[in-house]
């Protein structure tokens, strides 16, 4: 688990109740710095073959497909974010 995670937990409390203290399995670092830190690194997974765009949250990869090895190659790199995802 990250480093950042260790030891957080966090509770969802409701006007009529609370639900019980449960740990954080997932999540980024606050604060925009840190999220960047934490994000860049995706970008170094593409070649010039892929282009990807980081906004905010949001990731938007893609390639211009002109045959069927391109979406072979598209689907590595598809897979790559979810392997550092998943990480």
């Amino acid at each position: 688990m990250l480093i950042f995670l260790e030891r957080r937990i966090h509770r969802v409390v409701l006007p009529g109740g609370s639900l019980p203290w449960k740990p954080v399995l997932s999540g980024v670092p606050k604060g925009p710095l840190l999220f960047l830190l934490y994000i860049s690194v995706i970008a170094d997974l593409y070649s010039d073959n892929v282009s990807i765009k980081l906004f905010a949250d949001d990731i938007k990869i893609y390639v211009e497909i002109e045959d069927n090895s391109q979406t072979i190659i598209l689907q590595q790199y598809l897979d790559g974010v979810m392997y550092w995802a998943n990480k």
